[in-house]
């Protein structure tokens, strides 16, 4: 598969460099100079500037997104929304409250971009090289279209489970979070 990671952080860019491993492509974005130069010395393509990353991908496009919660998913959201087309799909797998997913998800599907809200449990040990888990939540044609993807990077099978309609991986991944910390 050819896919975008936007946000090439500790997370974004050890899952890019794990998927270059398994076999994909890899097209990535940050605004850091620094992270985009680390980037380019893992073998992942980096795009110009974040509105060239559709230009860059074959159809339907997969874009995932390990940036911060709260403005910056939304400010990614709004620059990528102008190359993505119909039937492409958008994941955000940071921390995002799967209330903000859910506002996202009915912002999108109205230019039929498929969103998915996916959690990545795992935390700075993915970063660190050990592969984590997945929940994702979102239209089921769109789960099917990554799940290759997300088995690929996932320490196994079962760490990769499709939760349900938006919100549902954030939702799932906030109660995964609860329970495991009290």
């Amino acid at each position: 598969m050819r896919l975008a990671v936007i946000g090439l952080g500790r997370m974004g860019l050890s899952l890019g460099e794990l998927a270059i491993d398994r076999g994909h492509e890899v097209v990535g974005w940050d605004p850091s100079a620094d992270a985009r130069s680390t980037a380019a010395d893992l073998d992942i393509e980096v795009a110009g500037d974040l509105g060239d990353v559709a230009g860059a991908l074959p159809t339907p496009r997969v874009v995932l997104m390990w940036v911060p919660h709260g403005n910056p998913v939304d400010a990614n959201l709004v620059t990528l929304r102008e190359g993505l087309e119909h039937g492409d799909v958008v994941a955000d797998c940071g921390n995002s409250h799967w209330e903000d997913s859910r506002r996202r998800h009915d912002e999108l599907v109205d230019d039929g971009i498929r969103f998915l809200d996916i959690g990545t449990s795992g935390g700075i040990s993915v970063a660190l090289g050990w592969q984590g888990a997945f929940m994702a939540g979102g239209p089921r044609d769109a789960f099917n279209l990554v799940q290759p993807l997300l088995r690929d990077l996932a320490v196994a099978d079962g760490a990769v489970f499709y939760a349900g309609p938006s919100p549902s991986g954030h939702f799932v991944k906030l109660g995964t979070t609860r329970s495991s910390s009290g």
